[in-house]
């Protein structure tokens, strides 16, 4: 349930970071890559 929760999040930050990126400054982008970035060590720790 955790897992789902912070994967929904996440994707939020990420949709939200592209329609910065699109309407006000492209630097918003960075904020994506970092939220993407934070997912990976996730699943490896999730599953332990």
């Amino acid at each position: 349930m955790a897992e789902k929760i912070v994967r929904a999040m996440a994707g939020s930050f990420i949709l939200v970071s592209i329609l910065m990126a699109y309407f006000v400054n492209l630097h918003w982008l960075w904020l994506g890559v970092f939220v993407g970035a934070n997912l990976v060590p996730v699943k490896p720790l999730v599953e332990e």
